[in-house]
């Protein structure tokens, strides 16, 4: 029988093309499966269990305008769109709490160039033939993005957020916040940085990094030594760390008893000379270095790193140093890694060393060890893609102003599954190329198909909120950027002219279009001047739209710097409080363990300690 499939999927949250995904295969069953036939049938299931009804309706209104079938491959029509099915108390609908308001969107302004121009204007020469240059996004942009995101999530704290597993209120926490980015890989240390700064314990798990550790190099270079100690490079990184302690006068003193050779030559002939208190240092570390060496012989790779980790006391002392958490689990990967090496055929310190050589020659990385759980209080920054699936009280959606990447369309050769090779025409004679004719038509599509990837991403970001959500963007020039903007403040209908869309190079471009026609985009609309919008009559969703500049951010993070607080605590100093001391902090110092009595039961006694305790009693 052939009427016995089943399937499902959304095509709006189609983001893996990057690995191929073709949701052109799901868009074909999508529109046949719509036809009268009755063979074939198609069910919609819209509606939303997640989202507040702001949010969702905040979403329907972006997305009437942005998707359809020329951008998209699918119209953001009655079936496309969300339908509000949570079921959140019909209280804070109504707004009760603040943070339960409208979409919140903030336009951070910043500088522009030495000559007055505007950047992203620059680059609209190359914008119709797709070749919008590489994200440039300057540091500061970042920085004052996550300077405002600190300064909200401080505001928020204390507001209530509905607890969908014990069923009622309760006051919101960092791990109720997520801030999401496009890429993490260059804008989220920025954010990293800064809540650190204020006080706001973050976590972001960029996916690469574990070779480049610190901790991870040095455990290494040590592997490495006692598999063979004649490696000049990582005896001196292991000399030079806390696990031997020497400064680098002391090894250019080393290495002047044996100028040439090995420096683990030096390193011996030093030890049976007299160095003073060098001396007894130098012949320590020899002595552990060869009992490591013999030990390695003996005994499996697993059992030698742990006890590396616990003779040189390097796991104790990376946890005390910023990031502990994560240092220490960058470790214990290494101690389970060397335990999944030995579970295979291979044995011994040397193959496993040549393993993880092979595997950092071809430019792959492990990535960095979880350091976290689930229940961690932390304020997760992750990207679009890895938070596909989840859920969030409070979302944070970051980096609207960062500029598409548009590298692909930049390749000498194009290739497209269903229009072939796109090569450009060179002239040898008078030494120049050009494109073809069939190269356009590839970039074309292909940039097509881009944009519409970006649009669904935009999507997957903006869905992923249940309470809140907060759009930040910065924008170079903001008067000019929004002149661009209107050239469909005047358009009638839904869909903003494909004209504009496919000229977008930042998702700003999508949101302040759409914005500029909503009743509460007045902020947007009095940078146009005397210029009139039509209002589209039936959009339900609500927008704070605030526009800040570089100053107003820098006074929002002044607020909160710790100065005072880290001078009294060093000074061993009372810290001064508004009101009396907080309820908790008073039940926090005073608790006492309930069954204390229950401590001074030992596990085991001896005879004698019986016989002894029978005498005091007598007594």
């Amino acid at each position: 029988s052939n009427d016995n499939m089943f399937m499902v999927g959304d095509v709006k949250q189609s983001i893996y093309g990057f690995r191929l995904a073709d949701p052109g295969l799901f868009l074909e069953k999508y529109h046949r499966f719509g036809s009268s036939d009755l063979t074939e049938e198609r069910i919609i299931l819209a509606r939303n269990f997640r989202s507040r009804k702001q949010v969702v309706e905040a979403v329907n209104y972006l997305f009437r305008q942005i998707l359809s079938k020329k951008l998209g491959g699918i119209a953001y029509d009655k079936d496309a769109e969300l339908v509000y099915g949570a079921g959140y108390p019909q209280e804070l609908d109504q707004g009760t709490l603040e943070m339960t308001g409208g979409i919140e969107l903030c336009l951070l302004e910043s500088q522009e160039t030495e000559d007055g121009t505007d950047c992203e204007e620059q680059d609209d020469s190359g914008l119709a033939e797709g070749l919008a240059v590489e994200e440039q996004d300057e540091p500061d942009s970042l920085q004052m993005e996550a300077k405002a995101a600190a300064a909200r999530i401080r505001e928020l704290t204390g507001k209530k957020v509905w607890d969908k597993g014990i069923g009622q209120y309760r006051e919101l926490t960092y791990r109720d916040v997520v801030v999401l980015l496009r890429s993490t890989r260059t804008a989220a240390p920025a954010f990293l940085e800064e809540f650190r700064l204020q006080g706001i314990p973050a976590y972001a798990d960029v996916g690469s990094g574990y070779f480049a550790a610190q901790e991870v190099q040095l455990m290494l270079s040590l592997l490495k030594i006692i598999d063979n100690p004649r490696q000049d490079i990582p005896l001196a990184a292991v000399l030079r760390s806390p696990v031997a302690g020497f400064s680098a006068e002391e090894l250019s003193k080393i290495r002047l008893f044996l100028p040439r050779g090995d420096f683990y030559d030096a390193l011996r002939l030093a030890a049976r000379k007299d160095l003073g208190k060098e001396d007894r240092r130098l012949k320590d570390f020899l002595k552990k270095l060869h009992a490591w060496r013999t030990y390695s012989r003996r005994n499996s790779l697993p059992d030698l790193v742990w006890r590396l980790y616990s003779e040189t006391g390097y796991y104790d002392y990376v946890g005390a140093l910023p990031g502990g958490k994560q240092r220490q689990a960058n470790l214990r990967a290494l101690y389970n890694r060397a335990g999944e090496y030995e579970s295979t055929n291979l044995k011994g310190l040397f193959k496993f060393l040549r393993f993880l050589e092979k595997i950092q020659e071809t430019n792959n990385d492990l990535g960095t060890a979880r350091a976290l759980g689930e229940k961690e209080d932390v304020v997760r920054i992750m990207s679009i893609h890895k938070s596909k699936g989840l859920e969030f009280p409070v979302v944070f959606l970051a980096g609207l102003g960062r500029k598409f990447n548009l590298t692909d369309l930049k390749a000498e050769i194009l290739i497209d599954k269903d229009l072939g090779l796109g090569p450009p025409w060179l002239d040898c004679i008078n030494r120049y190329k050009y494109p073809t004719l069939v190269k356009l038509a590839i970039r074309n599509k292909l940039k097509r198909e881009l944009l519409a990837e970006e649009a669904r991403i935009l999507y997957v970001a903006l869905t992923r909120a249940r309470e809140s959500l907060i759009l930040l963007g910065s924008v170079k020039n903001l008067e000019k950027r929004v002149k661009k903007w209107s050239m469909a403040v005047s358009q009638e209908g839904w869909e903003l002219p494909l004209s504009l869309l496919s000229q977008a190079v930042t998702y700003l471009d999508w949101i302040g279009p759409a914005l500029l026609r909503h009743p509460d985009g007045e902020p947007l609309r009095k940078l146009l001047g005397a210029e009139e919008a039509i209002m589209l009559r039936d959009a339900e969703s609500r927008w704070d739209i605030k526009l800040l500049h570089r100053n107003d951010i820098r006074q929002k993070s002044a607020a909160f710097n710790g100065k005072e607080e880290f001078h009294r605590v060093r000074n061993l100093l009372p810290l001064m409080f508004e009101e009396e001391c907080p309820d908790f902090i008073t039940a926090r110092l005073e608790w006492q363990y309930p069954q204390k009595t229950l401590t001074a039961i030992p596990a085991k006694l001896s005879v004698t300690e019986i016989k002894h305790r029978y005498q005091q009693l007598a007594q």
